[in-house]
């Protein structure tokens, strides 16, 4: 998993930084480093569900949310779409 998150960590910042213009590098980091730091918010909602409703449940829930969103971030961007 370290492998593969560093791997996934590259990526994204290779990928942001090739696609941002000159102008545009500082804050698409800066917001890449403030959603980072938003994470265990996101994992207190998660363990919430799953203690309400189980962690199947908890499952789809993230899932039934969070793939419109993708798919709508997608569908918006013309720069996503040429990759």
């Amino acid at each position: 998993m370290g492998v593969a998150a560093a791997v996934h960590a590259i990526f994204l910042l290779t990928l942001f930084q090739t696609v941002a213009s000159d102008q545009m590098q500082g804050r698409v980091l800066s917001m890449y480093n403030v959603v980072t730091a938003a994470f265990p918010l996101g994992f207190i909602l998660g363990g919430a569900l799953a203690s309400l409703f189980g962690n199947e449940a908890a499952i789809v829930m993230g899932v039934m949310v969070s793939t419109p969103v993708v798919l709508m971030t997608y569908a918006m961007s013309p720069v996503l779409r040429r990759m």
